[in-house]
C-alpha cells in the first residue's frame, strides 16, 4: 500500500503534475511526495515511532493529507476525528486510541482547550498560543533518511475509523494498508478515473469514503485532487464552474 502510494504515484512524471489544488494553489505531485518526508521528520522529532497513533482534528486542508502520508511514512497509525465534535467527544477518541499526537484546526482551538487528556498539540492553518504550528515547522523540517522510512506490510494498521457511537461509545474500526490500497483501487476502476481526471472533495477526509474511495482513488490513478475546506453549496458551485 505505502510503497504503491507513495513510491510510485508521487513520485512520478513530470515532476511538476499537480496533485493538490486548494485555494486557488496548486501542489505537485513531487511537493507533495518530499513534504511526506519531511511530516515524517518531524513526527519523528516529536518522537512518533512505528505503530503509534496521530490522530487529526482538522478541517479539509493540505496539512492533512501531508500528515496522513508522512505517518505511513514511520508506520504509524492515523486517527481521523470528526472535527464537529465537543471536548468530551473527541477526549474519549483521544484516549481510547492512545493518540501520542493531535493535529488540530487553529478554528478548533476552543475544543482542544476544553479537553482533559494531556497529548502533544500541533496546530494547522493557523497559529494557537502555546503549540507549534505545522507550517512553520515544514517550513524549516529535515525530510525523514532513507534508511528510517518504514515500508508497512500489508496487514499493519493504517487508519483508525471512529464510528458515530449511535449505540453506544464510538468504536475504533482498524483498516490496514491493504484495505485502503483496495478500497482505493477499486474506487479508481470502477469509476474508470483517468490519470486526467479533476476530483472536487468538498465532504470531510476524516470521513472513510471521501479519504479512501476518492481521495485515495485519485491518487491510485495519478490524477488532481481539487480540496474544498468544508462543504458550502455557493462555494462548490463556483469551484465547479472554475
Amino acid at each position: 500500500m505505502s510503497k504503491a502510494f507513495i513510491e510510485l504515484r508521487l513520485n512520478q512524471k513530470p515532476a511538476t503534475k499537480e496533485y493538490i489544488r486548494y485555494n486557488g494553489t496548486g501542489i505537485s505531485y513531487t511537493e507533495t511526495y518530499l513534504n511526506s518526508l519531511k511530516t515524517a521528520g518531524i513526527l519523528k522529532g516529536y518522537g512518533i515511532r512505528k505503530g503509534d497513533r496521530i490522530a487529526l482534528f482538522c478541517y479539509n486542508s493540505p496539512s492533512f493529507i501531508f500528515m496522513l502520508l508522512g505517518a505511513w511514512r514511520l508506520g504509524a497509525v492515523v486517527v481521523p476525528v470528526n472535527h464537529k465534535l465537543k471536548a468530551r467527544e473527541l477526549d474519549y477518541i483521544l484516549k481510547d486510541s492512545g493518540a501520542k499526537l493531535l493535529l488540530f484546526d487553529a478554528q478548533l482551538e476552543s475544543v482542544v482547550r476544553d479537553i482533559a487528556n494531556v497529548v502533544t498539540a500541533i496546530s494547522t492553518v493557523g497559529k494557537v498560543a502555546g503549540t507549534d504550528e505545522f507550517e512553520e515547522l515544514l517550513k524549516t523540517a529535515a525530510p525523514l533518511q532513507t534508511q528510517d522510512i518504514c515500508r508497512p506490510d500489508p496487514g499493519m494498521t493504517a487508519q483508525l475509523l471512529y464510528t458515530s457511537g449511535t449505540t453506544g461509545q464510538p468504536k475504533g474500526c482498524v483498516l490496514t494498508h491493504q484495505n485502503v490500497f483496495f478500497a482505493s483501487q477499486i474506487a479508481a476502476t470502477g469509476l474508470t478515473m483517468t490519470r486526467e481526471e479533476r476530483t472536487l472533495v468538498a465532504m470531510p477526509i476524516w470521513h472513510s469514503s471521501p479519504l479512501n474511495n476518492w481521495l485515495g482513488g485519485t491518487t491510485y490513478i495519478g490524477g488532481t485532487i481539487v480540496l474544498l475546506r468544508e462543504y458550502h453549496p455557493v462555494h462548490f458551485l463556483e469551484t465547479v464552474t472554475k
